[in-house]
């Protein structure tokens, strides 16, 4: 979506993950620690990250457990986290189902993108984004 007329927050993709590694109790120091240089090393690396598409209105959370499939087509849910950002991030979720856990195919990749106009994972600052997204995954 374009920028709106009214404020909006800008994305955050690193909200509440330091509050979750603090809060988890099973986790040995050393894997809190590990937990803590990746998101620090992933926010300093966001700070600098690389030009994409144009900012827009983003979900914030755009995954597959967020649409409601109706009579008439998709119907997107939680916007809690909508806010101003760069579109890739909406476009991660999918990819790092392909890239790290495997639960989309290829070929549903491939229609995903032919959908969508685009593979952010083509994009120099996938790495970046799909780092966040699944240190939010993990946390």
């Amino acid at each position: 979506m374009p920028l709106p007329d009214f404020p909006l927050d800008r994305l955050d993709p690193f909200v509440r993950v330091t509050e979750r590694i603090e809060a988890a109790t099973s986790l040995s120091e050393d894997d809190r620690g590990w937990l803590r240089r990746r998101a620090s090393e992933l926010r300093e690396w966001w700070e600098r990250r690389p030009a994409g598409l144009p900012e827009c209105v983003v979900h914030g959370d755009a995954w597959v457990g967020n649409v409601a499939r109706i009579a008439h087509g998709a119907l997107l849910l939680d916007f809690e986290r909508a806010s101003v950002g760069p579109p890739e991030w909406d476009l991660v979720s999918t990819a790092v189902k392909v890239t790290t856990t495997g639960t989309v195919t290829d070929a549903e990749y491939a229609e995903f993108c032919a959908a969508y106009g685009a593979d952010v994972t083509q994009w120099e600052g996938y790495e970046l984004l799909a780092g966040a997204r699944e240190l939010r995954m993990t946390t």
